[in-house]
């Protein structure tokens, strides 16, 4: 039988068919099932406002980068620009960057027949690769540009030349989304020991100015070198313990709603392992994994896994020989078998996508949720009508109301659609902090769901924005905001303000707001007994804590042997003894992570050396409902 590889006329010719065949079916599944998130609207509003002249802001009167993806973000407003439209337009975009991906891997990432319909297979029936190929997104340029780089890394080109190349598609994926340098990190490492580090650092120079030139545009400009998301979701206070715990419970998601994704990853992960070729692909898979878990993963289902699902899927075609065997014909059928075993097969999908049902049913204990499920049925593309605007959904009508009424400072936790139909006169306080540069950094409150971190919002803080003059209540806050405000508001070009960059990224300041958000009290409001099991929430007189805990004060030095206490049972704590504001011994309740809530007593043991006047009981892990009932010290 002759081989069905890229060597033969007949192999040529059953593979062109293959691709053109699958390229036209991925675009006809992208055309059917094309959407647009909220959450890409927090990055329309900042186009819309820099094609209006205002900058690249959320909010018209504080620079702060609301979006996490430069690269993508310029796109949109190009094809925003020569268009005027932003829904058709980014959509538009979304398909042709996603089509060229799939294309590229499958002409020049693939060597055979069989190896292109596996990839081809692949794409058309993951759901994550599927639901974020559109979206707005910056998902379907990452896959375009891994696709470019795993090309480059395969080329012939000279070592030197493979470098620069790489280095400027390397810039490139990380000004789209920063921590996807990740994904490229153990290739990009290998081809600069091959060439060598002295040879190395001009091209590696050159091709990473891009990225380089942005940082410092971004440090000029906003004042801070990272996206103001990533002090949203990411510094929020919540125990570490807890975020990984809702790391693997993504990775879980994914396998209950989209067993093929994870199967394919996996698959690449191990291929080396069962004697594959390659490491580094796999390699990249995993240190990406590891930071997906590490940051508590995304509330989107899937979103996450598209890109290490693309490098994993070259991965896999490459492993397989040439000719149609039955091992290419078993892996197809895994691929198809898995893949419509889902419970909403991509294939599958119609106008009616998400229909009839609740939009908040769709959203899991977890706080993880199919996204275009929830969406669709007011962003969806075949349910666009003529005339009708789109997104066809009440937070653009709300947005519309806001600009019509004049109203100029709403608070909100729905930052999107409402934000980009409100228009640039409405001042927004995004209680998640994604687009306030202030609430980005306090403490998030209790409960929180994964990628939305409720802040609370300062007393007087509202006023600060109407009026001017800083009013915040809280003198912490009051002095840290005065600062921020330096930074995203004042005169770029000021020694003042360059002075107050270096010292906020140096943590000079952090001070003010360090105990924003502690609960304090003294231990004569504690001291009486609750019984053992004693309900939580909505039990009159305990005490709730914010992810800062509870501080109770003794009122006097003293040393006690022993501390009797109730917490909720579900959560573990830090016990900290303070004097004078200092921590001199900490214990912990390593309470297990089950049960009903209710209160579990203890007495925490204590050396009779250390002397204390103060007691802080701090979450550090459990159910995000945390409660204290009581608190004695035992002389």
């Amino acid at each position: 039988m002759m081989p069905l590889s890229w060597e033969t006329p007949g192999g040529r010719h059953t593979a062109r068919a293959i691709m053109v065949g699958g390229c036209a079916m991925f675009l006809l599944l992208l055309i059917r099932t094309a959407w647009l998130d909220d959450d890409a609207y927090i990055t329309f509003r900042t186009v819309d406002n820099f094609l209006n002249g205002d900058g690249l802001r959320w909010n018209v009167a504080n620079r702060v980068q609301a979006y996490t993806h430069p690269l993508w973000m310029f796109a949109v407003t190009g094809a925003a620009a020569v268009t005027g439209e932003m829904y058709y337009a980014s959509i538009l975009l979304s398909i042709a960057v996603s089509l060229a991906a799939v294309a590229l891997v499958a002409t020049r990432l693939t060597d055979s027949a069989p190896a292109a319909g596996f990839a081809l297979s692949a794409f058309a029936l993951s759901k994550g690769f599927v639901d974020y190929s559109t979206s707005g997104l910056e998902n379907p340029l990452t896959h375009l540009l891994l696709a470019g780089f795993l090309v480059v890394e395969a080329s012939l080109v000279s070592a030197r030349m493979r470098l620069l190349l790489l280095s400027v598609l390397a810039a490139l994926l990380m000004l789209n989304r920063l921590d996807a340098g990740l994904l490229v990190l153990p290739m990009f490492a290998v081809e600069v020991w091959r060439v060598g580090l002295r040879r190395a650092w001009r091209p590696v120079a050159v091709g990473l100015a891009p990225l380089v030139a942005w940082e410092i545009f971004s440090l000029v400009y906003y004042g801070f070198l990272v996206p103001n998301t990533a002090y949203s979701k990411l510094q929020h206070g919540v125990p570490r313990p807890e975020i990984l715990y809702q790391g693997f419970l993504y990775l879980f998601d994914s396998i209950g709603n989209d067993p093929l994704t994870l199967l394919i990853i996996f698959g690449a992960v191990v291929a080396p392992l069962a004697g594959g070729r390659g490491w580094t692909t796999p390699a990249g898979i995993v240190l990406y994994l590891a930071y997906v878990v590490w940051v508590g993963g995304d509330f989107m289902s899937g979103r996450f896994l598209t890109a290490p699902f693309l490098l994993a899927v070259v991965c896999l075609a490459r492993q397989g020989a040439p000719p149609f065997n039955v091992g290419w014909a078993l892996a197809l059928g895994v691929v198809w078998l898995t893949g419509l075993s889902a419970p909403r097969p991509t294939i599958a999908s119609t106008s009616a996508y998400g229909s009839g049902v609740e939009p908040a049913s769709l959203i899991a204990p977890t706080g993880i949720t199919d996204e275009r499920r929830y969406y669709y049925p007011q962003a969806g593309l075949l349910t666009a009508r003529r005339g009708a605007p789109m997104p066809n959904h009440k937070w653009v009508q709300m947005g519309h109301d806001l600009r019509a009424s004049g109203e100029r400072i709403f608070s909100t936790d729905a930052a999107g659609f409402i934000g980009y139909a409100a228009g640039p006169g409405v001042h927004f306080i995004d209680r998640y902090g994604l687009g306030d540069a202030l609430l980005a950094r306090l403490p998030a409150e209790v409960p929180w769901r994964i990628g939305h971190f409720v802040r609370r919002v300062p007393e007087g803080y509202r006023e600060t924005i109407e009026l001017g003059p800083n009013a915040i209540g809280d003198q912490g806050v009051k002095a840290y905001y005065e600062r921020l405000r330096l930074i995203t508001e004042g005169p770029i070009w000021t020694r003042e303000r360059w002075r107050t960059i270096w010292r906020m990224h140096t943590g000079q300041y952090e001070h003010y707001i360090a105990s924003y958000g502690l609960v304090r009290m003294p231990l004569a409001r504690l001291e009486y007994a609750r019984s053992e099991g004693a309900a939580g929430a909505g039990t009159p007189d305990l005490v709730g804590m914010t992810l800062r805990g509870v501080e109770v004060s003794l009122g006097a030095s003293r040393t006690a042997r022993a501390l009797d206490l109730s917490v909720s049972r579900n959560d573990r704590y830090r016990i900290a003894l303070m004097a004078n504001g200092v921590e001199v011994h900490v214990t912990r309740l390593n309470q297990p992570m089950s049960g009903d809530g209710t209160l579990l007593t203890h007495v925490v043991d204590l050396p009779h050396e250390v002397t204390f006047d103060a007691v802080l009981v701090q979450p550090s892990g459990g159910d995000a409902r945390y409660f204290l009932g009581h608190l004695k010290v035992l002389p």
